[in-house]
């Protein structure tokens, strides 16, 4: 069993030349019913700050306190809001699991560090801000920021992005307001809005009834939150007009329709089939895609109504990436692209600029 320090891993990827590959000999990615965690490899021991001992067991986090008492003994744990693990039995309180903001924020502190080091160099054309989900930062997979960053030395990417975030977070946050206030960039990226219903689209749907068509099963609470990501995507808009002058083009994007996982597909990620089947009994995979298919419509739709209005017209291009990735093998889990259908996106975003 290997042992090791929290900041020893960190500052191992901060000299790593590929700190994905150097990760994986340390830390398992796996995915939960909210989305990613990460566990310590079954052979490795994590060491907390505080003195706790960070290790796996059964795909499950366990925890042992400083003075060598586990806190979280077999009970069954469910990453909530934050990546904060919380008992779904036995009431211990929330136990918080520093990997996640590890991994995260190591990609963020890397990126954005980067953008610095391009902007001092002055080895630049275009200075570009991107804000968003795991379109634009995923843990696991090649994304489309990833993408744009490694084919165009000509860009200077400052990226806030973080896997998982909803609109909502990035609203309450506003992590985008300081940059835009400190840098003269010309091109704004915004990935936002289908965590807020796909992170579990069973919340927005009643119970499985054969005779309601997809669109049918969607709720009131849907609707709601339809309002409200076309009052946000608003805010932000608002304020990229009010606090920078120097940008000339906001690029938004649909998402594509995605594929809900089926057994045995080869992919991960229990965002809609298996949310859908567990809690609203929608077993039948053609209406799992069907609601889903609704829902990429309807964000699309806000999008366009919010692109078009005159204040950001000028502004704003809307790329609609609906239909694009028809096949399983396009994708790399349920709801993100691989990396080869991430090119082709990246690709389509830098010839908007």
């Amino acid at each position: 069993m290997k042992t090791i320090h929290i900041n020893e891993l960190q500052t191992i990827l901060e000299n790593a030349e590929d700190y994905k590959k150097e990760l994986s000999k340390y830390v398992d990615v796996i995915y939960t019913e909210n989305g990613f965690d990460y566990l310590p490899k079954k052979n490795v021991t994590i060491i907390a700050n505080d003195g706790s001992e960070l290790y796996q067991d059964s795909e499950k986090l366990l925890v042992k306190d400083r003075r060598g008492f586990v806190v979280n003994p077999k009970q069954e744990w469910s990453a909530g809001f934050n990546n904060i693990l919380i008992p779904m039995s036995l009431n211990f309180g929330a136990i918080f699991n520093p990997l996640a903001d590890l991994v995260i924020d190591f990609e963020r502190g890397r990126r954005i560090r980067k953008f610095f080091n391009k902007k001092q160099s002055g080895q630049y054309d275009k200075i570009v801000i991107s804000v968003g989900d795991s379109w634009w930062q995923h843990p696991l997979n090649k994304d489309i920021i990833d993408i744009l960053d490694d084919k165009h030395e000509n860009l200077a990417i400052y990226c806030i992005a973080r896997a998982g975030q909803e609109l909502r977070e990035i609203i309450e946050k506003k992590e985008y307001v300081s940059p835009l206030k400190t840098e003269k960039a010309s091109i704004f990226l915004l990935s936002a809005g289908g965590n807020d219903i796909l992170e579990d689209v069973s919340v927005f749907t009643y119970n499985y009834d054969p005779k309601k068509t997809a669109k049918e099963h969607l709720n009131k609470e849907y609707y709601e939150k339809l309002k409200q990501l076309e009052h946000w995507y608003k805010e932000i808009f608002t304020n990229i007009n009010l606090y920078n002058k120097h940008i000339t083009r906001i690029i938004i994007h649909s998402y594509d329709y995605p594929i809900p996982v089926k057994s045995g597909d080869g992919r991960g990620g229990h965002w809609i089939a298996k949310n859908l089947s567990k809690n609203r009994n929608i077993k039948d995979h053609e209406l799992q895609k069907a609601i889903a298919v609704e829902v990429i419509n309807d964000i699309h739709s806000i999008l366009l109504k919010v692109s078009q209005l005159p204040e950001f017209s000028a502004k704003i291009t809307l790329m609609d990436f609906r239909g694009k990735l028809k096949k399983v093998s396009n994708w790399y889990d349920e709801i993100h692209p691989n990396k080869a259908s991430n090119i082709v996106f990246a690709d389509m975003i830098f010839n908007a600029m």
